[in-house]
């Protein structure tokens, strides 16, 4: 049992387990994590009361009636934003009516922005602080390997023979980590505030794809032309800082 009282003061405190002394336990509330899932928990609450009020309001109308076709419905939209088990369906023939359980929106509310780090290192090697500050350490750099692993994967299979082309393979893999490492330090504060719109780093990179230079010839006047990048787009952009889309030699015709 873990009193919430306890991140009064606090973003962190360590609890006890009776049945496993011999391990320590961190518990930690990222309030800003806290927040913004409270927030976005409420947009996908309304967004899916919408569509459902939509349904009721063609039942109480009378075009639809028949509770097989209610259920089927209901059910393309219910979870569309993940948030179903929020919501109390009754339906009958003729008759459709839904609320949100409350009880259930406060009780996962309460573990908003709330996770547990779980060590057996004694404390007088690491205080709380430090366990944490380890934790988040280790996470980079398991992430930063998973992603140069993924890399390689994906550059394989090496044909070449000679040595001075084994190398330049390698550094042309290990340079593309190096931009990977900068463009994700640089999202890093996205992943935080917002881990839903931001899911991964491959999710940015397939978004970014969607902008293109594209060559357009109209009557005979060719010029280059940038597709303009939509909210999304724009957001990834202004976290890794790109300021403009044009290439240097169009900037300077």
């Amino acid at each position: 049992m873990l009193q919430l009282s306890l991140f009064d003061q606090h973003d962190l405190t360590e609890v006890i387990d009776p049945e496993h002394l011999d391990r320590r336990l961190v518990v930690c509330r990222n309030w800003q994590v806290a927040r913004e899932r409270k927030r976005k928990r409420q947009d996908l609450l309304a967004a899916t009361a919408r569509l459902l009020a939509g349904i009721q309001k063609r039942v109480t109308s009378g075009r639809l009636a028949e509770e097989k076709k209610i259920a089927l419905a209901v059910g393309e939209v219910i979870n569309r934003y993940k948030v179903a088990k929020h919501f109390t369906i009754e339906i009958g023939p003729g008759f459709f009516r839904f609320t949100v359980d409350q009880e259930a929106v406060a009780k996962e509310a309460m573990l908003d922005g709330i996770y547990v780090v779980e060590t057996n290192v004694d404390p007088a090697r690491l205080s709380s602080e430090e366990v944490v500050a380890s934790y988040k350490s280790l996470k980079y750099v398991e992430r930063a390997f998973r992603t140069m692993k993924t890399m390689v994967l994906e550059i394989r299979p090496i044909y070449h023979r000679l040595a001075d082309r084994v190398r330049a393979h390698a550094l042309l893999c290990m340079l593309a980590y190096y931009v990977t490492w900068h463009m994700e330090q640089a999202l890093e504060p996205l992943r935080n505030k917002d881990p839903e719109r931001y899911q991964s780093f491959r999710h940015v990179l397939y978004r970014l794809e969607g902008i293109q230079l594209n060559t357009v010839d109209v009557k005979g006047v060719t010029f280059e032309l940038v597709t303009e990048p939509d909210e999304e787009q724009r957001l990834y952009l202004d976290h890794l800082g790109v300021q403009s889309l044009v290439p240097r030699e169009l900037q300077k015709r």
